[in-house]
């Protein structure tokens, strides 16, 4: 059983019936006034308890409310010496009183022990009381919001707001210019990775295609588009694959060139396995262009083998909105290339009208709402 003068916690047990509840308790320490001076508090354990002091509620004891809103309840017995500490808002304006005037390195220290004390304001009054002193003192211009732009001191919400500048590591740009530095960055990245696609470690080179592939930064279609040709099978597929994540919009004249370009590599690709990734990318980059260039081809090339083709690439890229146009190319094509193009529309709508262009615009009139792209 321990003596009556032994220390206990109140607060921390569990309150009997009748006591505050603890909507209250909480709200007490919530109104507790904050920056109390913190006093030091000697046991004769050898033990020390830091926190404001007062009487306690008993004779003979003395409450010690600690930082975190617990509050001890100390015997006087158990006391050696309680050593009282002032407010820190008292003891800042005290050290700053003390300080001669067109001394620096006191206000210096000071600036930095109210930092530590959380006093935010009282560190900003000792940060323009420096400035007075030395103008381009770096530690009390950081304090009042100012960084160096264009070699002078500038505040931050100013380079935000009036002049649009964000901080991208370490420095103040424009937000083109850090799409620019990005897109630089990535465009590099992706052409050290596709040169490590053909590694002989399959850890490497699984790694290099996820990462070409997971890239989404515009700069890099470029580069994807300058290795469509490349004589090395696994650069060829990984850089046709990553165009299909660059979806373009007509209009645009250089994924215009990049889709006449994957339409060559389509009428004369051997491999299988490169035929697989064109596909996904004649669908998914530009769809409407890689259809107009393959209805070019079939109603005009000479060779079957590129209409067989072109044929295929109209199966892939047929849309609704460009069905009457395929029946209205049935007319004044070839025997050779009207066949594509009567297979592509027997294929997609599931029905044949042979070379009958009125039959088939008619057909589609009644039938479009059944179909979605």
């Amino acid at each position: 059983m321990q003596r009556e003068g032994a220390l206990f916690r109140r607060g921390a047990r569990k309150e009997p019936a009748g006591s505050s509840s603890p909507i209250l308790v909480a709200a007490a320490l919530l109104l507790a006034p904050a920056g109390l001076p913190a006093d030091i508090v000697h046991l004769k354990s050898g033990e020390t308890i830091e926190g404001a002091t007062s009487p306690g509620s008993r004779k003979g004891t003395l409450e010690v409310r600690k930082g975190n809103g617990s509050v001890v309840v100390l015997s006087e017995d158990d006391i050696v010496r309680v050593e009282k500490r002032k407010n820190p808002v008292e003891d800042f304006e005290e050290r700053l009183g003390e300080i001669p005037s067109g001394e620096i390195e006191p206000l210096l220290d000071l600036l930095v022990w109210a930092r530590e004390k959380s006093l935010h304001p009282r560190v900003k009054v000792v940060a323009r009381k420096i400035l007075e002193i030395d103008p381009h003192n770096e530690l009390a211009r950081k304090e009042l919001g100012y960084v160096v732009h264009d070699n002078r001191w500038i505040l931050e919400s100013e380079l935000r707001k009036k002049k649009g500048l964000i901080r991208f590591r370490g420095e103040w740009m424009a937000e083109e210019e850090k799409a620019r530095r990005l897109s630089a960055e990535a465009i590099r990245d992706v052409e050290d990775l596709i040169h490590r696609v053909e590694s002989g470690n399959p850890y490497i080179q699984e790694f290099s295609i996820q990462q070409i592939l997971a890239c989404r930064e515009p700069g890099v279609r470029g580069v994807l588009a300058s290795r469509i040709r490349d004589p090395r099978i696994a650069v060829r597929m990984v850089a046709i694959a990553a165009l299909a994540n660059f979806p373009a919009k007509n209009g645009d004249a250089e994924a215009a060139r990049i889709a006449a370009e994957l339409h060559q590599v389509a009428l004369a690709e051997e491999k299988d396995e490169v035929k697989k990734v064109l596909r996904i990318a004649l669908q998914r980059f530009h769809r409407s262009e890689s259809f107009r260039l393959a209805l070019g081809t079939a109603t005009s090339a000479a060779s079957e083998e590129e209409r067989r083709r072109a044929g295929w690439i109209l199966g892939l890229t047929i849309r609704k909105a460009v069905v009457p146009e395929l029946c209205r190319a049935l007319e004044g094509t070839d025997g050779a290339g009207r066949a594509e193009i009567r297979d592509v529309l027997r294929g997609a709508l599931g029905v044949d009208h042979g070379y009958d262009k009125a039959a088939w615009l008619r057909w589609w009139t009644e039938n479009k709402a059944r179909f979605k792209d």
